[in-house]
């Protein structure tokens, strides 16, 4: 991701300095235009014929290689982005491979995750990629996870297999079934940068426990430490017999 990062920001520099040139070479090439209109006009020699198209070329043959300068800065800006254009869309269809790929073991204890991130793919490589795939702060992080998570993240714990597997029954609110499962799926999207690494799980968790527990399905969850633990034995018990 740094790489790639590295690479868009030198492509921008080139881009903003190619059209810094074509802003000086349109510049001068106005100013020669007026020059040489102005010098035929007071040399006498703008006519109407083949005498005076050729008193005109030979004016402006003159300036020649600023003319010819901007047409290079232009073909040049134009095939530059049309070749950023294909890295980013190849860049785009490598990051999604890649992310279905490793969504896959997720997949198998919670499709809904796997599912409701690749239909919003698209939407959340382009945010991501605005920001480097980095979580800067608490902000970011809840900016990102409101515009595509919110909503979904009470599905995800009704989708979970974990949920299934104790029946709806949690052992208190600071532990649920499917936020570990999510974190995991997050960091394949963006993550958090140095700064923020030691706060983000914390901020990640909280956060996903605010958007379950706001929503009405889940204001009043099935606690029950004791039923939880009996659950949780039962596993166990399974686990060893296979």
């Amino acid at each position: 991701m740094l790489k790639w990062l590295e690479t868009k920001i030198n492509e921008n520099f080139l881009q903003k300095l190619i059209v810094l040139f074509i802003v000086v070479l349109m510049t001068l090439s106005i100013l020669a235009v007026i020059y040489g209109i102005i010098e035929l006009i007071l040399n006498y020699r703008l006519s109407i014929g083949s005498n005076g198209l050729e008193e005109f070329l030979k004016v402006f043959l003159k300036y020649k290689e600023i003319f010819g300068g901007l047409f290079i800065a232009i073909a040049s800006l134009l095939a530059i982005k049309q070749l950023v254009e294909i890295k980013r869309n190849n860049y785009r269809s490598m990051w999604f491979a890649i992310l279905k790929e490793e969504l896959n073991e997720i997949r198998l204890e919670n499709e809904y995750i796997y599912r409701n991130i690749l239909l919003q793919s698209n939407d959340i490589y382009d945010f991501a990629s605005s920001r480097g795939f980095k979580i800067q702060n608490k902000d970011d992080l809840k900016d990102f996870m409101d515009r595509f998570f919110s909503k979904s993240v009470p599905v995800y714990e009704l989708y979970d297999s974990n949920y299934k597997k104790y029946s709806g029954y949690y052992h208190d609110k600071e532990n649920t079934h499917a936020e570990r499962r999510f974190l995991n799926a997050f960091i394949r999207l963006m993550q958090p940068s140095k700064p923020y690494l030691e706060d983000f799980t914390k901020d990640f968790l909280i956060l996903y426990r605010e958007y379950l527990f706001e929503k009405n399905e889940f204001n009043n969850p099935i606690i029950n430490a004791k039923i939880y633990e009996k659950k949780t034995q039962e596993l166990i018990e399974k686990e060893n017999i296979k």
